[in-house]
């Protein structure tokens, strides 16, 4: 990513339970935007358009999870979406709120299995 280039990004928040245009400018706003310290990336078109989640969600202790159309297991937490260009660097996403909300199949809840566990005993 250039510095200082605003690139437009949507994030899913399933805790606010809102969809909302970002502004990203380099990895650290995605960070920011996520909560996270580590985040991974999941393609979900061929227009360049990639999900970042949190890489470590289903392991510290993140409670939703949203299924999508484009990815076969709903992913824990935020997911911010954000467009590439063919070369890898940042771009405008090609996808609207209205995209993404048609994308979303629905906000689960993450169990931890220690805890599930010690309710049935």
């Amino acid at each position: 990513m250039p510095d200082n280039t605003p690139y437009k990004a949507i994030l899913v928040d399933p805790f606010a339970e809102t969809i909302t245009e970002e502004r990203v400018y380099d990895y650290t706003s995605i960070t920011k935007l996520l909560q996270v310290q580590l985040f991974t990336a999941i393609n979900v078109n061929d227009k360049g358009d990639t999900c970042y989640v949190d890489d470590e969600g289903l392991i510290n202790g993140t409670e939703l999870a949203v299924k999508y159309k484009f990815y076969e297991s709903p992913l824990a937490g935020r997911a911010l979406f954000l467009g590439s260009t063919p070369s890898g660097d940042s771009a405008d996403t090609t996808l609207s709120q209205k995209d993404i909300y048609d994308l979303v199949l629905g906000v689960y809840p993450i169990f931890n299995s220690d805890e599930d566990n010690e309710d049935e005993g």
